[in-house]
């Protein structure tokens, strides 16, 4: 099996195989998955190491990738949040057209028509090809005229013909039909890989910080915190320290944007979230921001605007100064950057949606990067409870840290 989905949701595939199937799934880019020659050989011998592979779309585009793809000889293959495949004429979408599937193909999605009739062709296009071509779908479902970028859809006709197509090919779930079947609460860690120019950039700051610790330098130290803060700071995202360089973090709180109607963002950092406030600008996201630089009463307005303007997406703040006494039930998803190292903080700032006047269930996002300091202060947060000590917690984070470090030696 194939499972295709966003780069944020690689590795919560691979965990949630594991959890619930007991398999190992491979991600398709990591290692010894992640050069042509050798994966080629070792298909073309036989070797297929597990039943369940995962791709993040922008795979999909290359041809080599296609072609080691289509040497699997696939039962079934999913597609995770498919409205990514809605344009027909993207490079993901023809990948995904190429794929060479014996049983069929399942499509996941939370939103399947995003702008026109046209997201619903792609995907019926995917599903059953032949059925369909791109101008007989047109001439049937939509109106519209040929302009200078090619055919502008104005409308749709045929409407109930259309709704029948899906519904026998679907099976819809509405969030108010299931959401008595759910918890108050949806606690999601989501693990991500530092990308190359990242983990570099760790590795060196991780290197002399364990230097300075095996030196004798006590933890304690203003010293040796600040070095542990500039670790996390570098796994959230680099630029907060002024380095040039992709943050995985950055990426998923803004792939995020594109899949959630209002979502409330924390991090612990002040610079991080002016670093995504700009982020948000490029993107043209209507978004307010509560860093502490704002008077009460603008930080009232900020909060206001959030609760009543649907055009405003996204609340992003430190949990320092977002994490209490504020009301944030307009959104029912909560992204979690990085965490702060006491759980009832982190619970406090949850608590922002998860409150009176919610009704939804409220997702909680916990984006974690994997084999760093990162991981390890999520492991020990997950075991404590109440007001931990922070030295308690990054002791013990930097002690699980080291012993895997030894390990990999």
């Amino acid at each position: 099996m194939l499972i295709v989905c966003p780069n944020t949701a690689k590795y919560v595939w691979q965990k949630e195989i594991k959890k619930w199937l007991g398999k190992e799934a491979f991600v398709v880019g990591d290692k010894p998955w992640n050069r042509f020659t050798s994966w080629k050989k070792a298909i073309m011998e036989g070797v297929k190491p597990t039943a369940y592979f995962i791709i993040h779309y922008e795979g999909l585009r290359k041809a080599d990738t296609q072609e080691i793809l289509n040497l699997m000889d696939f039962d079934l293959v999913c597609f995770d949040e498919a409205h990514k495949l809605r344009n027909a004429n993207t490079q993901q979408f023809k990948g995904a057209e190429t794929l060479e599937v014996k049983q069929g193909k399942v499509f996941i999605s939370g939103s399947p028509v995003v702008n026109s009739p046209l997201d619903v062709y792609a995907l019926l296009a995917l599903s059953e090809p032949g059925v369909w071509t791109r101008n007989s779908f047109l001439a049937m479902y939509t109106f519209g005229s040929q302009g200078q970028w090619g055919y502008k859809v104005h409308g749709v006709r045929n409407q109930a013909s259309l709704r029948k197509e899906v519904h026998e090919r679907s099976i819809r779930r509405t969030k108010s039909e299931v959401l008595s079947q759910l918890p108050p609460k949806v606690m999601q860690e989501v693990p991500l890989e530092l990308s190359e120019a990242q983990r570099k950039v760790y590795e060196r700051m991780e290197k002399d910080f364990f230097a300075l610790l095996e030196d004798g330098t006590p933890l304690h130290s203003p010293n040796m915190m600040s070095q542990l803060m500039r670790l996390r700071q570098i796994t959230t995202d680099p630029t907060i320290l002024g380095v040039s360089s992709p943050s995985v973090k950055t990426d998923a709180v803004m792939g995020y944007m594109e899949e959630t109607d209002k979502v409330v963002v924390f991090s612990i950092f002040k610079t991080f979230i002016n670093v995504l406030a700009k982020e948000m600008e490029k993107a043209h996201i209507s978004y307010v921001r509560l860093t502490g630089d704002e008077s009460p009463q603008e930080r009232a307005a900020a909060v206001d605007a959030f609760q009543t303007d649907p055009k405003i997406k996204a609340c992003i703040g430190t949990m320092q100064v977002m994490g209490e006494s504020i009301t944030l039930t307009a959104a029912s998803a909560v992204i979690l950057v990085d965490r702060w190292w006491s759980p009832a903080v982190n619970d406090q700032a949850v608590d922002r949606l998860h409150r009176p006047g919610q009704h939804n269930s409220v997702q909680v996002i916990s984006l974690v990067a994997q084999d760093t300091i990162d991981q390890y202060v999520e492991e020990v947060l997950s075991t404590k409870r109440g007001f931990a000590s922070e030295l308690d917690v990054a002791r013990e984070a930097i002690m699980r840290r080291r012993e895997a470090l030894k390990e990999k030696k």
